[in-house]
């Protein structure tokens, strides 16, 4: 789910993933995505626009960022950092190419377009990975965080599961035993 639709998501199987956002962690992501140029939107979870997330940075029709996040429900921590990085990511690229090729992008992937799509997958796997970064190794959210990645990599690369974690090669064996079951 989020990127096959050209949206920038924090999910997972489900929603209580990751701890509770302190009201300080949250006033500080705040802070930070207006330093730029983006605004914060509690929105109930109901929301299309949310689609049951924790979150979802977009673009607004007036070129700003926008990023939503549940008013009804705990703010999660993942949340902020996924959120947080697609901030980051969108505003560098309307910054080094302009607002325009940033809203591009999302239309885009929106409409199936599969390079917009790739990129926005690469960017949610980025967001993951800022994510198992905060997290210790013994950490039971780990494992869902894990899964996600393993999900999002696979849409990018369906050979991903058959690779070398050596040297990234295609183990055609085991292609052809998985696709005779």
């Amino acid at each position: 789910p989020g990127t096959a639709e050209g949206r920038l998501y924090s999910r997972y199987e489900r929603y209580d993933v990751g701890p509770n956002a302190s009201s300080r962690s949250l006033e500080r992501f705040r802070e930070k995505v207006a330093r730029r140029g983006g605004v914060v939107e509690l929105v109930p979870s109901s929301d299309p626009r949310l689609n049951g997330a924790q979150g979802r940075t977009l673009i607004d029709a007036e070129g700003r960022l926008r990023v939503l996040l549940p008013a009804d429900r705990p703010v999660k921590s993942f949340a902020l950092v996924d959120e947080l990085t697609h901030v980051l990511q969108l505003s560098n690229l309307a910054r080094a190419q302009g607002s325009a090729e940033a809203r591009r992008l999302l239309a885009a992937a929106e409409a199936g377009d599969p390079v917009a799509r790739a990129r926005l997958i690469q960017w949610e796997i980025k967001a993951k990975r800022s994510i198992l970064l905060t997290l210790p190794h013994d950490a039971p959210e780990r494992a869902e965080v894990e899964r996600e990645l393993r999900r999002l990599q696979a849409e990018l690369d369906p050979y991903a599961r058959f690779r070398s974690p050596n040297n990234g090669r295609i183990n055609w064996d085991r292609v052809r035993q998985w696709s005779r079951r």
